[in-house]
């Protein structure tokens, strides 16, 4: 503080003044933040506080890194293949529900597609309701799926398909 006020007293002209101060303040917090965080066992300098824009933070690391970009890529790939497939499954007599994309590892081709989708009149069923056996799939489906497979060039057996009310 008493190098502060030393400078400014050495000034001849106002002009610099604040800027003058508003270095040797930042100085100032430097050299108080010093002895703390040596008291609290982190490491504090310079680089730290004043690391340009051009400079990468690190966040976490490379792994961090890839897993929040391969969580982005799964999250866009599954909102366009829910943008294409809810035109294929009304042509089909259902609303998609649910949609899950399972792409390689470099996002370039389709390995799986879940879907849960619902039937569009499915308020018109009768009062007793009796549930067809799971491993038969009704003939919407299976053109639902036939349709997706040609779409998609998909074998028909990486397409799953659930119905729900």
């Amino acid at each position: 503080m008493i190098f502060t006020a030393l400078i400014g007293i050495i000034l001849p002209n106002d002009k610099f003044k604040g800027y003058i101060n508003l270095c040797l303040g930042l100085i100032l917090i430097l050299m108080v933040l010093k002895p703390l965080s040596d008291f609290l066992n982190t490491n504090v300098s310079a680089d730290d506080l004043f690391q340009g824009e051009d400079q990468p933070v690190n966040i976490g690391g490379a792994q961090a890194y890839s897993g929040i970009q391969d969580s982005m890529m799964q999250e866009s790939l599954n909102r366009q293949a829910r943008a294409q497939m809810e035109g294929m499954c009304a042509d089909a007599g259902y609303s998609l529900a649910a949609v899950n994309v399972k792409a390689n590892a470099d996002y370039t081709a389709l390995l799986e597609l879940d879907l849960t989708v619902r039937k569009i009149d499915a308020g018109a069923r009768p009062f007793i309701y009796i549930e067809p056996p799971a491993s038969e799939e009704s003939k919407e489906i299976k053109t639902l799926k036939n349709t997706l497979s040609e779409v998609y060039n998909m074998s028909p057996d990486n397409i799953h398909i659930s119905e729900t009310e």
